[in-house]
């Protein structure tokens, strides 16, 4: 779940949305398509976002026999079933990875949009990424202590997760790739993650109401010591219906990133080169004299950081804590998704939103995230 608080600039009649992308700890290490809905270029101006997300990642391996026969094997039994057959079978040839995240990953995305004609525009941004424990009431929303208190008492359930059986407030980030090398963050850890420029180009013409843009994305992201350069591609179709004073903005866009085109990873945060996004994005739009509110919906996805096939076969090796602790490997073999849900204020320079993003299919990658921004139009 993510709850954003924030303020924007938003032209009166451009599509509205503030930037929704989550939090994920190998994501804070890779550049990913923030999609476009706009219908023309917006005006100049200066942005500033900040996102947190509690994320919870107990410990976990994975082990991917590296021969066909063992991979066959495994593959004939249920993922919870197969460590007990691969360590009966003594099975010795494999690559392991392994994962344990815990602790408030935040965002700091500063961002600049610069319209160069009425068709095409850059926005260059910079991502800044920190590791805290997260503490009541400066974590209220993503702490251990609030989210633990809801699946109590109104949804999930007693622990369902098995967070009280650890200490909370841990602040740490471990990561190790299937060859053996391996990246960590630790609570107090500031980072740059991320720069980048978006070109988006906006077709001139509409066909039968609906806007069409194309986006292209470089940028530049940080593993360890190491700086990667990535692109992208996107495109959108957006629509607005009118209803007398007020109105509803729907679009749908779709994308691609490669990530480090140029170079291999130190450490492979994803060993598919081809990371495809999907977006869908709802804006019902109260017109008033001095300013317009926004009820929004989105609806994002993701493809998986690492090969789907390995599902078929690898050997999860957990700690047992809950049936959910197998999430910190399997959540990396499948699409990522998340419903967000915004409210925004606009008004002379300036637009007030919150939204809440929550991961109905569960990966804990984050499980709650909290946030606020301001942009100002020059």
């Amino acid at each position: 779940m993510l709850f954003q608080y924030g303020l924007f600039s938003q032209d009166s009649l451009n599509f509205f949305k503030p930037f929704l992308l989550s939090n994920h700890p190998l994501g804070n290490f890779t550049s990913r398509i923030n999609h476009n809905f706009g219908y023309t270029p917006g005006t100049k101006a200066i942005s500033f976002t900040i996102s947190r997300g509690n994320v919870w990642l107990p410990f976990v391996e994975s082990y991917l026999p590296n021969i066909e026969e063992d991979r066959a094997i495994m593959s004939q039994y249920i993922w919870h079933h197969r460590p007990w057959e691969f360590e009966n079978r003594d099975i010795t040839n494999y690559n392991s990875r392994a994962i344990m995240a815990d602790g408030i990953f935040s965002n700091y995305f500063l961002s600049f949009n610069s319209p160069l004609n009425g068709n095409l525009e850059i926005k260059s941004n910079i991502r800044f990424t920190s590791l805290t424990g997260g503490k009541i009431p400066v974590s209220l929303l993503t702490s251990d202590e609030f989210i633990e208190w809801f699946h109590s008492n109104i949804a999930g359930g007693e622990d369902a997760f098995g967070r009280k059986e650890q200490l909370y407030g841990l602040a740490h980030l471990y990561y190790k790739d299937t060859e053996n090398n391996y990246l960590t963050v630790k609570n107090g850890d500031f980072l740059v993650s991320e720069i980048s420029n978006y070109f988006n180009y906006y077709l001139p013409n509409s066909c039968k109401g609906i806007h069409f843009n194309f986006s292209g994305l470089t940028a530049t992201s940080k593993i360890n010591k190491t700086w990667y350069f990535d692109m992208g591609l996107s495109g959108s179709a957006t629509k607005k219906f009118h209803f007398k004073k007020n109105w509803l903005d729907w679009g749908l866009s779709a994308g691609l990133l490669l990530p480090s085109v140029f170079q291999k990873q130190t450490v492979i945060i994803n060993n598919n080169n081809r990371l495809f996004s999907a977006e869908s994005h709802w804006n019902y739009v109260f017109n008033k004299e001095k300013g317009q509110w926004v009820l929004g919906l989105n609806f994002h996805m993701q493809s998986s950081y690492h090969s789907m096939q390995e599902l078929d076969y690898n050997v999860i090796m957990r700690r047992g804590l809950t049936s959910h602790d197998h999430m910190g490997i399997s959540h990396l073999n499948r699409w990522l998704q998340g419903w967000a849900f915004v409210f925004g204020r606009n008004w002379n320079r300036w637009t007030v939103n919150c939204f809440a993003r929550e991961d109905f299919w569960v990966d804990n990658a984050p499980d709650a995230q909290v946030g606020w921004g301001i942009q100002y139009r020059l």
